[in-house]
């Protein structure tokens, strides 16, 4: 058993690892920028939306290609390999190049659908455009990490993650502060800190390092490819969209109670979406081993595997729970000086965090859906927490119990999807009948 606990650990790592990172940089932003005032820290939040859709579309494509580089790779299928990895990381740039064309066209649209108010929408044009800009270039890289690792360079997309990261932490308070040019500076240290894992990266896949050759040319784009890359990544990209949809709807709630409200809410819903990402890199990081349990048709494999999971999943939800409960007021300092915004933050965030040990049930069982094969079920779990449950209660607390009920839709959301999750988990797996093998005979079963 021990075994299967570190091939989870070691399935699900990068994953997680790459899906913090690319969040944290919204919150080192908001880290900086709450020190120049509500307004700037409101609108790091009203665009965190926007950006999150380019970290879904990284990770959507990325899955996809890596699970079709890989699989080319295993049948020594080099020239597929390289037409898959040129295929995705094309589709990715175009795709979010489409995405920014359209956000630039309608900009002033975008500022009112987002909930921009009184005093954020100077700040929100100057930092709006730039920082999708910047999030642009972090797709690629995200592409470009997933191709990496698919032939075994871990290792090299890690520390290329940490100093993008790294540099981004140094630029902010540079550009900021130093170079005066407030909250502008922020996403320029983010645009500036890709440019070198950009470059890293061309690098790698130039040099004898990578069996793969990427040719970024529209010519070097296969439709067949690029479909198969989409069947694979689609599920992952809906499930971040219902996230977004979640967020601008926060926001537009919290307009209605002010600049602080926004801020403080918006943070803390970052720190909460951050606390969900270590969740969700484990569930996608283990859906091949899943996969191949459901295909050996095996009810004692899978059992085991999805009881490690849950215990891993609902043992880090409880201590991120209790550990958010303990220092929401600390770490509501952290990002602002402002009385309102932090008591705003720290009651939000110890309130969002409530049920958070439900939300690993519905991520994982989400993925044991997909791996099924269940197409209605893993819609409904998909859906469920972000989206079925959230946004009719986002549309009904707030007006009855004021700016303390869009936290507690949150709670109730994650509470209602979370136990109707379980009841579908034990009655697919759990409540099965099937004996555990435990003879001799049956022992190459758990040779994970």
């Amino acid at each position: 058993m021990n075994r299967l606990y570190s091939k989870i650990l070691a399935l699900s790592a990068p994953t997680i690892f790459g899906l913090i990172i690319q969040a944290m940089y919204q919150v080192l932003n908001a880290y900086f920028v709450g020190f120049l005032g509500v307004s700037e820290l409101a609108t790091v939040n009203l665009t965190y939306p926007l950006t999150f859709v380019l970290i879904a579309l990284g990770q959507s494509i990325g899955i996809g290609t890596a699970a079709i580089t890989s699989r080319s790779i295993g049948r020594n299928d080099l020239a597929h390999a390289h037409a898959a990895a040129s295929s995705g990381l094309m589709l990715g740039i175009l795709a979010g190049g489409t995405y920014l064309g359209v956000m630039f066209w309608k900009f002033d649209l975008v500022a009112r659908i987002m909930g921009t108010v009184p005093g954020t929408e100077a700040c929100f044009y100057r930092y709006g455009r730039l920082i999708l800009v910047a999030f642009l270039l972090v797709l690629a890289n995200t592409i470009f990490g997933f191709i990496a690792r698919s032939q075994g360079g871990t290792l090299f997309s890690m520390v290329t993650l940490i100093i993008a990261f790294a540099l981004n932490a140094l630029f902010d308070p540079i550009f900021i502060f130093w170079m005066d040019l407030g909250i502008r500076g922020a996403a320029c240290a983010t645009l500036l800190a890709q440019i070198p894992a950009v470059g890293a990266y061309i690098w790698y896949f130039s040099s004898n390092k990578s069996r793969i050759r990427i040719r970024p040319t529209l010519r070097a784009v296969n439709r067949h490819v690029c479909a198969a890359i989409l069947s694979i990544g689609i599920p992952t990209f809906m499930a971040f969209v219902i996230n977004v949809l979640a967020v601008v709807l926060v926001n537009r709630q919290a307009a209605a109670f002010g600049a602080e409200a926004v801020a403080g809410i918006g943070i803390a819903l970052r720190l909460y979406t951050v606390s969900t990402l270590p969740v969700m890199g484990l569930a996608n990081g283990v859906q091949s081993l899943i996969g191949a349990c459901v295909v050996d048709t095996d009810p004692a494999k899978i059992k085991a595997l999805l009881s490690a999971l849950l215990k891993i999943g609902t043992g880090y939800g409880a201590c991120a729970s209790l550990l958010f409960l303990i220092f929401s007021r600390p770490l509501a300092a952290l990002f602002s000086t402002e009385a309102a915004v932090t008591t705003i933050l720290s009651g939000s965030l110890a309130i969002y965090m409530g049920f958070f040990a439900m939300v690993p049930v519905q991520l994982i069982a989400m993925i044991f859906e997909q791996s099924k094969g269940n197409a209605r079920l893993a819609m409904y779990v998909s859906f469920a927490r972000q989206g079925i449950y959230l946004i009719p209660l986002l549309l009904v607390l707030p007006g009855r119990f004021g700016i303390n009920g869009i936290a507690a839709s949150q709670l109730l959301s994650d509470l209602t999807a979370g136990l109707s999750c379980v009841m579908i988990l034990w009655r697919q797996v759990f409540a099965a009948t099937d004996a555990t093998p435990t003879g001799p005979e049956n022992s190459h079963r758990w040779d994970w």
